[in-house]
């Protein structure tokens, strides 16, 4: 069985607004998605970024998945998770060891891709940004 996740995120900085999206394709089928608001306080694209491979892994370690390699197009954050880039700057630390905590000993894996590769998590993530956070649906005050 094959399983990659795709995962991306966006932030509007000057609104302090983010939001992720990622989607589980087994054996070359969609059989998961889900977009949600980034709320951390220092919201940037690297967090949003972030907040969509934590909540992919949460999402396969909830559903026991094993041999699982996460697609981003932030090749920052993959070459962080990788171990090829330290991380200096203390959220995106935060986020690298909480991952890297919930992953040990799994066969989770990290790949960049472009964002071309990347682009239905693309279009899901802005398609949530649009539906719900241009048009004021969510209150994301910080």
């Amino acid at each position: 069985m094959s399983i990659k996740v795709f995962c991306d995120g966006l932030c509007n900085i000057k609104k302090r607004v983010g939001c992720y999206a990622f989607y589980v394709e087994i054996d070359n089928k969609i059989m998961y998605t889900k977009t949600g608001v980034v709320t951390h306080e220092m919201v940037t694209n690297n967090v949003c970024e972030y907040t969509a491979v934590l909540e992919a892994v949460k999402h396969c370690i909830e559903k026991k998945y094993d041999n699982v390699t996460f697609f981003a197009d932030s090749n920052l954050v993959i070459q962080q998770l990788k171990g090829v880039y330290k991380t200096f700057d203390g959220k995106m630390t935060m986020f690298k060891n909480e991952i890297s905590s919930l992953i040990k000993n799994r066969s989770f894996a990290f790949e960049w891709i472009s964002r071309n590769e990347n682009d239905l998590a693309d279009k899901l993530c802005k398609g949530f940004y649009i539906r719900n956070m241009k048009r004021g649906k969510v209150d994301l005050n910080v």
